[in-house]
């Protein structure tokens, strides 16, 4: 098994921003292993809870330093939030009624997240920075 590895490409500079997008990266690297491990179905369950969970708190502090940075495209941002909240969603669902498989799930975390920081994270930083004055 191949770990989901966090790197400094993902760094935005902001170190509250990479510390949870570096958890993100455990918590899904922690479902690849309970898998792989064969984990019993209640601890996968907790698992896909805690990382939903987290996915959910991250999402919620981001738009919020967003929202206060005045970052122009905070709508589109979250718009891309819920709607990756509604697919991680359906494949909850979907591992539930054994439509979908957890190594399904993890390939979608792992291309949702590293395109989502690279591509559309690292877009609202520099007005972040404005804000706080942080420094990369």
């Amino acid at each position: 098994m191949k770990q989901f590895e966090w790197t400094a490409n993902y760094a935005t500079g902001m170190r509250e921003i990479d510390s949870q997008h570096a958890y993100l990266f455990a918590l899904t690297n922690r479902l690849m292993r309970s898998a792989a491990q064969g984990a019993e179905p209640v601890s996968l369950d907790q698992a896909v809870n805690d990382l939903v969970s987290y996915a959910d708190r991250h999402f919620s502090y981001e738009e919020s330093v967003m929202e206060q940075a005045g970052y122009e495209h905070l709508a589109e941002h979250k718009l891309q939030h819920r709607r990756m909240r509604k697919q991680l969603d359906e494949f909850v669902r979907g591992l539930s009624n054994n439509s979908v498989t957890l190594s399904e799930l993890t390939s979608f975390l792992q291309d949702w997240l590293t395109l989502h920081i690279l591509r559309e994270d690292m877009q609202y930083i520099p007005a972040v920075r404005r804000l706080t004055g942080e420094k990369p």
